[in-house]
């Protein structure tokens, strides 16, 4: 096992990372159709959930590099809240004219109660 900074909401502490997953949130931390952004491991992360699905990308719009945590889930895509640009969560991909860059996304699982990123 190794031990790496995790940082949640300006709180920092240790997360144990196994099979390359880190612990992220408390699963009920995330509202159905809502985001929450986050450090781990020093990248900003949005984890959101849509249909009681857990999804991971970079925080980070490819457009122009605004953040995504405060845009709207609705049918599997999170809107970019500066210009509108939509992104698949499962895939990170575009949907409109603005960009054709994909966002990165990291895979998710559950686990007694916990949300794990693959960082």
């Amino acid at each position: 096992m190794v031990l790496s900074p995790f940082t949640f909401k300006g709180l920092s502490r240790d997360v144990t990372i196994e099979e390359g997953f880190c612990e992220a949130i408390a699963a009920d931390a995330v509202p159905d159709n809502k985001a929450i952004a986050l450090s781990l491991n020093g990248q900003d992360i949005l984890v959101c959930r849509f249909n009681h699905q857990y999804y991971a990308l970079r925080n980070q719009c490819t457009h122009q590099d605004t953040p995504l945590a405060d845009g709207r889930i609705r049918g599997g895509f999170i809107s970019c809240p500066l210009h509108g640009v939509r992104f698949d969560l499962a895939t990170g991909e575009p949907k409109g004219a603005l960009t054709s860059t994909p966002v990165d996304t990291f895979e998710t699982r559950e686990s007694d109660g916990m949300v794990f990123v693959r960082i």
